[in-house]
């Protein structure tokens, strides 16, 4: 007998897809804290890579401190599906 039904791989599968999305390029994990930033074309920084970077690693342009609020969401649901603390409840959100 297969260990998941088909309808469970079908979740294993997009939940994979959507993970693969949102991961850091610097250190190529998936954030576990918040906040993510991005860049102004939209590629996602994990908050402990954003303190050494000033250009996004993957288009180069000049970085701010704006926030990624639907990976952050995404993350959140996928920590829930998973039974784990989501990350909204890990860390609060402060930047001073």
């Amino acid at each position: 007998k297969m260990p998941f039904n088909e309808e469970d791989w079908k979740d294993e599968t997009l939940k994979s897809k959507i993970a693969g999305h949102l991961e850091c390029p610097v250190c190529l994990r998936i954030p576990d804290t918040s906040p993510i930033f991005q860049c102004n074309n939209g590629h996602i920084i994990c908050c402990r890579c954003r303190v050494k970077l000033n250009k996004c690693p993957v288009c180069r342009v000049p970085l701010g401190y704006s926030r990624s609020l639907t990976s952050e969401k995404l993350i959140s649901m996928l920590s829930l599906a998973n039974n784990e603390a989501p990350i909204d409840e890990l860390v609060k959100y402060s930047l001073l």
